[in-house]
């Protein structure tokens, strides 16, 4: 997750520049990051701590989609096409971690999805 917000935090701060280009790669390398991630988590055998890791990663998606949201108001129409990416990019895999938790703790997915 560490290396996923790196990337999100250079996605910011190239679309705040204006460097458009280099604010989508790192919005799909963000991407990448979280959807390793995930396979990851799925790949755990024991499945409260597969249901852990994806409620983590639920959480830290839903406050990246938070920050996104903010930055994006402040910045140039292109720019926020940018952030927009990263933030279809951040819904996707929030909503692929919270399939994956639905299978072993339903009730949690839900707290965490309302």
């Amino acid at each position: 997750m560490s290396i996923a917000e790196e990337r999100l935090a250079e996605a910011k701060a190239m679309a705040e520049k204006g460097n458009h280009q280099l604010s989508e790669e790192m919005s799909n390398e963000y991407e990448k990051q979280i959807e390793n991630t995930i396979k990851t988590g799925n790949s755990i055998s024991d499945s409260a701590q597969r249901g852990d890791i994806q409620g983590i990663i639920a959480n830290t998606t839903t406050k990246h989609q938070l920050i996104l949201e903010r930055v994006r108001n402040d910045l140039p129409k292109p720019a926020q096409e940018a952030i927009n990416d990263s933030l279809k990019a951040s819904s996707r895999d929030r909503e692929k971690s919270l399939k994956s938790m639905g299978d072993t703790n339903p009730v949690k997915a839900a707290k965490i999805r309302f």
